[in-house]
């Protein structure tokens, strides 16, 4: 779990962050798609940068919090949770194909939505 933290990110050479139709930009915390922007909080934020560094992979609660709120926390699973309920209200307001996916029982992963 540590290794998440340590692993070099996947950025452009404008340090952008992109999976699918959307553009994350880490330093700004802007949030774009399709031209539309949004600002994240620095939490969201960070919890999107996680899960586009590890796509196609499930990220668990306990990996989030480690890395996001730090080793010596009492940071809970319901930090996570309301945190992903609100990048996932941001991520609907951009209309974006781009959705956060539970895993039950493990964590989370980002996922590209098919529409027909």
């Amino acid at each position: 779990m540590r290794a998440l933290g340590r692993r070099t990110p996947k950025l452009n050479i404008d340090g952008l962050l992109t999976f699918a139709n959307i553009t994350l930009n880490p330093h700004s915390l802007i949030l774009e798609c399709d031209g539309e922007e949004i600002k994240l909080t620095l939490k969201e934020s960070q919890l999107l940068e996680i899960l586009i560094k590890n796509n196609n992979l499930v990220v668990s609660k306990e990996t989030f919090i480690e890395v996001i709120w730090g080793y010596d926390t009492n940071a809970e699973d319901n930090y996570v949770e309301t945190h992903i309920s609100l990048l996932r209200k941001k991520l609907s307001r951009l209309k974006t194909r781009v959705i956060v996916r539970t895993v039950r029982g493990l964590g989370y992963t980002l996922v590209e939505e098919r529409k027909p």
